[in-house]
Parts: structure tokens; C-alpha cells; sequence
């Protein structure tokens, strides 16, 4: 399993109008952040956040996910297409310095199909969740499934508001990274 190395990498999160096993589920938002490592520092570059148009949207069958990450598709109806959230993703890590880092998720797996799904292409997206996890068995703290779950054993904050948002997300799992390397005494 690839890990987080000696130099900065991203972690990313996205906001679905489903899930994988749901053939009308697409990548609705997609946010983004970078993290100095060894020292484990947000990077001073500013996020990334961006909606996404999706080629195909069934209101009904997406009502669920829409309830949990409070998008409306009001919100994301004049949203550029994956094509072009890619290329302004691609030159954010440009512009951040960071052109070749390695990507992150909460759920690698769940973001790289939903992306994949999307449109996105070319994108090879690890799983911070496992390595995390990995780091808190290393610690003797017990282990988690979800990102929430993650947060509470490690304490770290969950915001009142914007959770369930593409960028919130994955700075909650970056801190989780960071909380977890230093329970683990890697920090």
C-alpha cells in the first residue's frame, strides 16, 4: 500500500449523486488540498473546489445523496464539464507546486470509480483511509470505518458547517493523516 512520502502530497474528496453500484451516480463536486509532508502543514496554496455537470442526472433516484452533501441540482446546472474540471485540477497542482504529487482520498477506491465514471481521466488515486487506520493499530487506538469515526478517536474537529462538501472533506482526512502520524510518534 503507497503511503504519504517525504515530500507534499493531495488529498481530494468528491460529492456524488450516488453511489458506485448505481449506474446514474456521477461526480457532482470535487475539492481538493495539499499537504507539506514530512512536516504535515496545509500547504499555503489555496484549495481547490470546483462543481461538476454531470452527463446525466435522475433527481428521484439522487434524492439521497443530495439530503447528505445539501447540494441542489440548481447548484451545479451551470457547473463546467469533467473535461474542464480536470484541466483547472491539473493546473492547480501546477500552480501549487505540486504537478506530480500523489493523490489521497478518504475511499480512493469510491473516488477514483466515480471519477472514472465522470469522465475524469488518467487519475490514480490512493487510499488515505487504510493508511490511516494502519497508523492507529500502530498506536493501540482501535480501528474505524468512517471518516467521522476517524475524527472523534483521533479528536479532531468535524465543522458545524459545510461537512459532507467535497473540500471540507478532504481536509478532515488530511487531518486525519496528520492526527494519526502523530499518535503513531511519526510526527
Amino acid at each position: 500500500m503507497i503511503q504519504p512520502a517525504d515530500e507534499a502530497f493531495v488529498v481530494l474528496d468528491t460529492e456524488t449523486t450516488g453511489l458506485p453500484h448505481q449506474s446514474f451516480a456521477r461526480v457532482i463536486e470535487i475539492g481538493a488540498v495539499v499537504v507539506g509532508a514530512p512536516q504535515g502543514a496545509f500547504h499555503p496554496c489555496e484549495p481547490f473546489q470546483s462543481l461538476v455537470f454531470p452527463d446525466t442526472f435522475e433527481p428521484t433516484r439522487s434524492a439521497r445523496a443530495m439530503q447528505v452533501n445539501g447540494l441542489d441540482p440548481d447548484d451545479f446546472f451551470f457547473a463546467p464539464r469533467p473535461a474542464q474540471v480536470q484541466a483547472r485540477f491539473e493546473e492547480w497542482l501546477r500552480a501549487s507546486g505540486v504537478p506530480d504529487a500523489d493523490l489521497f482520498a478518504w475511499n480512493g477506491s469510491f473516488d477514483h470509480r466515480m471519477l472514472e465514471r465522470s469522465g475524469f481521466e488518467g487519475l490514480v488515486i490512493h487510499d488515505i483511509r487504510r493508511v490511516v487506520r494502519d497508523m492507529c493499530v500502530h498506536a493501540g487506538l482501535r480501528k474505524f470505518r468512517s471518516l467521522s469515526a476517524a475524527c472523534s478517536l483521533l479528536r479532531v474537529p468535524e465543522p458545524v458547517e459545510g461537512r459532507h462538501r467535497a473540500v471540507t472533506d478532504a481536509a478532515l482526512a488530511a487531518d486525519c493523516w496528520l492526527a494519526a502520524r502523530k499518535q503513531a510518534g511519526l510526527a
